[in-house]
């Protein structure tokens, strides 16, 4: 994994407002823009993963992304996505598998990488800031657990 597509600067799109079951659209994203160029992380702030991990909520009303949303930070050329919220709404439907995730299919398969359930995104000052995320190096795995770092610009 080439570290300069998930460390980097980073643009945080305050959603903070979204409720659960929400969904996040390209139109949200599209206003929250600001200043974001090719290359750079899109920080998505729901501040979900801090009021609901480990409850069973935080799977099930989750704000979520839609597919025109994933389109949209595909088209932006973005090299990451940081989350704070299950972003595939599929996940809560029962029975789901990996080919009803539509939007992670559309995220991956622009060579974006997802970086999830990030905690404590609210604490970040600004509208702009540097990310580093740093993942285990795991074999044979198609995820990893990582620590994220917000440096203030």
């Amino acid at each position: 994994m080439p570290l300069e597509r998930i460390c980097g600067r980073g643009v945080v799109f305050d959603l903070s407002a979204k409720k659960p079951n929400e969904p996040i659209t390209a139109a949200d994203l599209e206003k929250r823009a600001g200043g974001l160029r090719d290359g750079d992380i899109a920080v998505l702030r729901t501040d979900w993963t801090d009021r609901a991990w480990g409850t069973p909520a935080f799977w099930t009303d989750s704000p979520y992304l839609t597919r025109d949303a994933a389109d949209w930070l595909v088209g932006r050329r973005v090299s990451a996505v940081v989350y704070d919220f299950v972003e595939e709404y599929a996940v809560r439907t029962p029975g789901f598998t990996g080919a009803d995730c539509e939007v992670h299919h559309a995220i991956l398969g622009a060579g974006i990488y997802n970086i999830e359930y990030v905690i404590g995104l609210g604490r970040i000052p600004g509208a702009t800031t540097t990310i580093i995320a740093l993942p285990l190096r795991l074999v044979g795995v198609e995820s990893a657990p990582a620590r994220v770092i917000a440096l203030e610009d």
